[in-house]
């Protein structure tokens, strides 16, 4: 990934393919991958990441694209998958969420049990705002 950290860059095909929300970097402190309705991706370096909520999560990414204080309320956070896109709401755990999201496609998608237990998602969701009602940012 090109660029200062924190900083929203374009991906190419090649790095969109082999994209994956989180990777560890220590015990309590991790890299989770935004990424915004246009495939923008958002890196932030989070604390305690099973225990961080959509809302602080939307926070950082606010932050760090400098938006106003508004855009909490203009934009969501969804975790998205082919099967699947479930919009999160402030209280919401997206680690945890997709720590279940094998439950969460056997429940709410139609899709077969084998298509779910060939790994549907393969855990590379994507935490990715997206405007209230238009869908894109």
């Amino acid at each position: 990934m090109d660029g200062p950290e924190g900083i929203a860059g374009q991906l190419g095909p090649a790095e969109r393919s082999h994209r994956s929300s989180v990777s560890s970097v220590g015990a309590r402190a991790a890299d989770v991958l935004v990424y915004l309705a246009d495939d923008t991706v958002v890196p932030l370096a989070v604390e305690n990441l099973p225990s961080l909520s959509a809302h602080e999560l939307h926070r950082a990414v606010r932050e760090v694209l400098q938006l106003p204080d508004i855009a909490l309320d203009a934009f969501a956070l969804w975790l998205v998958s082919p099967l699947l896109e479930v919009q999160l709401k402030p209280k919401h755990q997206p680690y945890k969420v997709g720590r279940q999201w094998t439950e969460l496609l056997l429940r709410f998608s139609d899709a077969p049990d084998d298509d779910v237990a060939m790994g549907g998602c393969t855990g590379q969701q994507g935490w990715a705002p997206r405007g209230a009602e238009e869908g894109q940012l």
